[in-house]
């Protein structure tokens, strides 16, 4: 990683140039690299059987972060680093990664046969305050999850939570104590939380008071190669108390990054953005499709295998999250964690995480079943290579990528409707579709 203060004087002294220069400058550099490294989408093979279209992907995301640079965007100027220094700093990148505490403890390396690790919680999606320790619990309770997710608090203390107020910074110190109390109540104290959930530093740091320097710290970083000031803030203070940091990322398949080619070059270059500038231990990211506003599509899970495969060759700890369509209490939904589980299992996702359902826009549509989903399907992917998960990939597809373009895929059910408030233990409705799908889902796996 190159030092904190070299990267601020190159963001106070970097060539000046508009923001929108700057993204049609990155959409026609991407364009170019497509063309150059002949990267072709293929909509029938979602995990790329092709071994040079990963090498080929780190290679366009060296070239196009080492031409460009990053866009700092409070003034207006690009940050250059160079491919030395790039190359320099993925040699450091740490290969073991120990979080949690106690019986808890865990290491995260580069996956090869390994087990997934299962990162349940809402994921920066909103949930109501008064349930919120009994839904993080539901993801604690399961015996899969190693690490807890956070989500966002809708109100604090009844009021309206907004950005950049003391009320944003309140609610997330709150929704770190949720998730602590939530890890005793299920016994499991130690476990790792990932968080929080809020852009803003002063938020996020003054919820890391209850965090532990054993959990994960998510630095955000913005669409597309850009970073400020909120994120250097963050940096800063996250290195000065020595925390494990995870450069987390949401590239944009449909904007500046163009289609799934482009936008696969330039999910590999933030993730190279993360590691040299960020200062991020492992990269944790979800594409997600402009017009669908999910990750479980065809070119969502593309841009993922390419993106995944693609940080294999650096040895890097990467980590997957999952937006659906569908909400809890569905078929549908059973079928997007399984599209999106087997793919990022097969490509080496260290962890995945989820779930985000109904595209994160419903309060409370978030449940620890969701996570169950993906500890079955993962565990039961581990031995299955590219061929095997093409195959079963485009079958599980059919099941709901039409209603998804369509918008017509079910909503589902809260927290409240598919989960007993007493026993925070799911309905037998929710067990029984999960048990009816999972079982026409091992005739594939």
């Amino acid at each position: 990683m190159i030092s904190f203060w070299d990267l601020w004087k190159r963001a106070k002294t970097g060539h000046q140039i508009a923001e929108r220069e700057f993204d049609l400058k990155l959409f026609k550099i991407v364009k170019n690299l497509v063309k150059a490294y002949d990267i072709i989408y293929d909509s029938k093979t979602i995990i790329p059987e092709d071994k040079t279209l990963a090498k080929d992907a780190l290679n366009a995301a060296l070239e196009l972060i080492t031409n460009l640079g990053v866009f700092y965007t409070d003034d207006q100027r690009i940050i250059k680093v160079e491919e030395n220094e790039v190359k320099e700093c993925l040699k450091n990148v740490p290969r073991e990664i120990y979080v949690g505490e106690g019986k808890e403890r865990i290491k995260l390396m580069p996956r090869n046969d390994k087990k997934v690790i299962v990162a349940g919680g809402p994921m920066g999606c909103p949930v109501s305050e008064n349930i919120y320790t009994k839904v993080m619990y539901s993801y604690a309770k399961e015996p899969r999850v190693e690490i807890l997710d956070t989500g966002i608090l809708e109100t604090y203390n009844e009021m309206k939570v907004e950005s950049d107020s003391p009320i944003d910074m309140a609610a997330a110190r709150s929704e770190a104590k949720h998730a602590r109390e939530a890890a005793k109540m299920a016994g499991r104290p130690g476990l790792c939380i990932i968080g929080p959930s809020h852009i803003k530093s002063e938020a996020a740091n003054f919820a890391s008071e209850v965090l532990r320097p054993s959990d994960i710290h998510g630095i955000s970083q913005f669409n597309e190669l850009k970073i400020n000031l909120e994120t250097f803030k963050r940096i800063l203070f996250c290195q000065t108390n020595n925390y494990t940091t995870a450069a987390v990322q949401c590239p944009l398949i449909g904007g500046f990054a163009g289609g799934p080619e482009g936008t696969a070059i330039v999910s590999v270059a933030e993730a190279l953005q993360g590691f040299t500038i960020s200062g991020g231990k492992l990269y944790y990211f979800s594409p997600v499709n402009m017009k669908l506003s999910v990750s479980t599509d065809r070119e969502s899970l593309w841009v993922q295998s390419v993106t995944l495969m693609a940080l294999k060759q650096i040895k890097a700890v990467v980590g997957t999250f999952i937006f659906t369509a569908a909400g809890p209490c569905t078929e549908e939904q059973c079928y997007e964690i399984a599209a999106q589980t087997l793919t990022d299992t097969i490509c080496g996702a260290t962890i995945i995480g989820g779930v985000g359902g109904t595209k994160g826009r419903c309060i409370d549509y978030y449940t620890g079943m969701e996570a169950r989903i993906i500890g079955d399907v993962s565990d039961a992917s581990l031995k299955l290579d590219a061929s095997d998960g093409n195959v079963i990939l485009n079958e599980i597809l059919k099941k709901y990528e039409e209603k998804q373009k369509r918008g017509e895929i079910s909503k589902g059910k809260s927290f409240q409707e598919c989960y007993d408030l007493k026993t925070v233990a799911p309905s037998q409705e929710y067990l029984e579709i999960w048990k009816e799908v999972k079982k026409e889902l091992e005739n594939f796996l």
